[in-house]
């Protein structure tokens, strides 16, 4: 197996878009926050967003 296999590369991508959007879930149900949290906050976004994008772009392609 390899990594360029795309199974393999969905799924990571998958696990990841979860992981992000439970960290998410988790930031939102918190009552207090520390500094660090709102720091990485943004960057939980974007890691979101631009794994979200890969997965949508790549769902659109025939596969082979």
């Amino acid at each position: 197996m390899s990594l360029r296999d795309p199974r393999i590369s969905k799924t990571v991508q998958i696990a990841i878009v979860v992981m992000s959007a439970l960290w998410l879930v988790n930031f939102s149900l918190q009552e207090t926050h520390t500094t660090l949290s709102w720091v990485l906050l943004p960057l939980n976004v974007v890691v979101l967003v631009g794994f979200l994008f890969l997965l949508l772009r790549d769902s659109g392609k025939p596969s082979a």
